[in-house]
């Protein structure tokens, strides 16, 4: 039984009973109902915690929500952090320029430079937009030209998608692992069958 449910039987107890019997210590009512009372806070406060832990910090999910993530955007090896950081704004902006979106969004990688786990990759791009439309517009074109987008050298491997929270990615990260093993199935059943 959850912790919620627990307490919420501890607050709510009928003591009627107990505290109408004359035969019960008046020292044991005061505390039956010091108990009570302390349950019923203790079970606000709970109720309260668990609103503020299932919902985002208001900034962070405003951000989020008219943000986009890039993947596989070329990383400079220039020297100076403020001539990598120039040219992820023309790689940006040569990138939004072909999908016809118009204001140039705050940009910045995601993660260390030096960090391993990133084998050679480039670094996540952040794109943090004036408002929520233009993530909107964004994605929608990025859906219109991606194709287009890819025939171009340095945007061959370019993905875009809006910023997750770590729970969202991980639910993305299980689907796309289930639909690569069901596709993998399929592939395997259909070359069984052909070369039969």
């Amino acid at each position: 039984m959850s912790l919620l449910i627990q307490l919420s039987l501890a607050a709510t107890i009928d003591l009627s009973e107990i505290l109408d019997d004359n035969k019960t210590s008046p020292v044991i009512k005061a505390i039956l109902q010091q108990q009570q009372a302390a349950n019923r806070a203790l079970l606000e406060l709970f109720k309260r915690q668990q609103q503020h832990a299932t919902t985002d910090e208001p900034f962070e999910r405003r951000e989020r929500e008219r943000s986009v993530v890039l993947i596989g955007v070329p990383e400079s090896t220039q020297v100076l952090p403020s001539e990598r950081y120039s040219s992820d704004v023309a790689a940006v902006t040569s990138l939004f320029n072909v999908m016809g979106v118009e204001p140039t969004p705050i940009i910045y990688r995601l993660g260390r430079k030096d960090n391993p786990s990133f084998n050679g990759r480039p670094r996540l791009i952040k794109a943090v937009f004036p408002s929520r439309q233009f993530q909107y517009q964004t994605l929608g074109a990025w859906k219109r030209h991606r194709d287009a987008i890819r025939l171009q050298p340095q945007f061959k491997n370019v993905l875009i998608r809006p910023s997750l929270t770590l729970a969202e990615r991980e639910k993305e990260r299980e689907q796309r692992a289930l639909r690569r093993a069901t596709m993998t199935g399929k592939t395997n059943f259909n070359s069984n069958l052909t070369t039969n």
